[in-house]
């Protein structure tokens, strides 16, 4: 029987062709999937009445809301205490100082009014027993709806407008990040009008505080640039 070397050959070559873009695909898929993961910060939108929110002339800014929150770190579970004690507020404050009012105008071109006691407060609520979560945690839409239903204001009517912090998540460096809500809501009715859910990446800045800082400032400033105009645009279109 004649044996043809350089078919066996090509035969060969192609095989191993086959096994090397099998596993460069898989690798494709999987390293892009778990990247794209953390990295991503587009949000989901939930539109309920922004025409609402557009006609009005001014927002009462009521600040961060971390009572709903959680934090995926099981190497702070020691530290829940201090955690809600002492860096919820910090990180607050902090946020205040660098998204002020006057930057809240320039970016919505409303009048602001500031209310940080009324809602950023609500953190005492939190029970540190159970801030420290070891599996994911979501905070649903429906959720931040009776959420938002019991706020207690003294504001009578207009447009309310908070952050709700959902998730301070951090496994490792390739695995945080933060989740929030940025809600516009009728004070009112206490009704929903505008609603994005974004993802914000913090890591980069030194200190227990500004880390998660960073990665809560990057979800307000993406939410304003790359959410906010469109979706005026496109509602009054």
């Amino acid at each position: 029987m004649n044996i043809n070397i350089n078919t066996i050959a090509m035969k060969q070559c192609n095989i191993n062709s086959n096994v090397i873009f099998i596993f460069l695909f898989i690798v494709y898929l999987s390293v892009p999937i778990h990247s794209f993961g953390q990295k991503m910060k587009h949000g989901i939108e939930y539109k309920f009445d922004i025409k609402s929110y557009i006609q009005a002339k001014k927002v009462v800014w009521y600040g961060w809301d971390f009572s709903k929150s959680r934090m995926f770190d099981i190497n702070k579970i020691q530290d829940a205490g201090l955690i809600k004690e002492k860096f919820i507020p910090a990180i607050s404050e902090r946020l205040n100082k660098r998204i002020t009012p006057d930057e809240i105008h320039r970016k919505i071109d409303k009048e602001v009014e500031t209310d940080l006691l009324s809602i950023q407060n609500l953190y005492s609520t939190i029970n540190y027993k159970d801030y420290i979560t070891q599996k994911d945690y979501v905070f649903p839409i429906d959720s931040i709806k009776s959420h938002v239903k019991n706020y207690k204001l003294p504001q009578q009517d207009g447009v309310g407008f908070v952050i709700i912090i959902e998730l301070m998540h951090k496994t490792d460096r390739s695995d945080r990040f933060v989740t929030g809500y940025v809600t516009f809501f009728d004070i009112k009715t206490k009704e929903l009008l505008w609603v994005t859910k974004m993802k914000g990446l913090p890591g980069s800045k030194y200190g227990f505080a500004m880390y998660w800082i960073e990665g809560i400032k990057e979800l307000y400033e993406y939410f304003m640039g790359h959410y906010y105009s469109k979706a005026i645009r496109h509602a009054t279109t």
